[in-house]
Formats: C-alpha cells, structure tokens, sequence
C-alpha cells in the first residue's frame, strides 16, 4: 500500500496558511504583551495610602516588618502597557522602595496597588515615628507624571 502522494503537500499548505493568518500580520493575529512603559492611560487615584507601619516581628526575633498600604486607582483609557510605581521613602533611615506594576495585564477598572512587606532590625530604629515620603507616579513613553505625593510619618509599635 503506497501513501498518497498529495498529503504531505497538502499538510505543508494548511500549515502556511495558519501561520500567515495567525502571524502578526495576518487577520487573525493575537496582539502579544507590549513593552513596559509603553501606551498611555487615564489614571484617578482613588483612595490613598494611610499610614506606613513598622511592626515587631515575632518575640525575639528582633525584626520590625515595614507595611505599607495600598493605593486604590481607576485605570481608563489604556492602551499598550504602561507602568505605574508606588514608591516609599524614609530619609532618615537612608530607606526607598518602589513597587513597579504593569497595566496593560491588568485592564481597566479598579485597582489596589500594593507593596510587599519589607524588614528592618530593630537596631536601627531610634524613634517612634520618622518622617516618610509617599509617591505614586505613572510611566508612559518615556515620561513620567506624578499622580499622588504625600509627606507622612511611619509610627513604630
């Protein structure tokens, strides 16, 4: 029994047909994750962050864990994906963090933009409160606008 011969031909054929429907230039392409910082979008901060804590970790440890709270935003208008970064600072402990996210995976609606729990030791705290600097900046095509700034203090417990 031969195989016949027209198949493997007809096989190659499908196979370049789907791909120069589905390539990125075809109709029927599927737009993939964009560039970071890339696109623009309409951003409302719509509740921002309380206070910044210093908490003691568990009993002997000797460790204070830095929270910070979330910033709610209302993304509009997005198109690419642009990125929005949280950033917190204490000066007076020579301490800054940002928390970077990306909005073209995230989509409109609303959104809580949070930070990671980080850690000091308890050595290096001397005060009760210190004075810390809150930031909420969007980044798109190479610009940055800053959508929330606030001056606060972080209480230690």
């Amino acid at each position: 029994m031969q195989p016949v011969r027209g198949v493997p031909l007809a096989v190659v054929g499908l196979v370049v047909v789907v791909l120069a429907v589905t390539g990125p230039f075809g109709p029927l392409s599927v737009p993939g994750e964009q560039d970071p910082g890339t696109g623009n979008a309409t951003i409302i901060v719509t509740e921002t962050p309380g206070e910044p804590r210093l908490e003691p970790g568990r009993q002997g440890e000797g460790v204070y864990y830095l929270r910070v709270p979330d910033v709610e935003v209302e993304v509009r208008d997005l198109r690419g994906n642009p990125t929005l970064v949280y950033t917190v600072g204490i000066e007076e402990l020579g301490y800054s963090r940002s928390s970077v996210h990306f909005l073209g995976s995230a989509g409109p609606g609303r959104h809580a933009i949070s930070m990671d729990p980080d850690t000091f030791q308890g050595d290096r705290l001397d005060r009760d409160t210190y004075r810390a600097s809150i930031e909420v900046v969007l980044r798109t095509e190479g610009t940055a606008r800053e959508l929330h700034r606030t001056e606060t203090r972080v209480v230690v417990d």
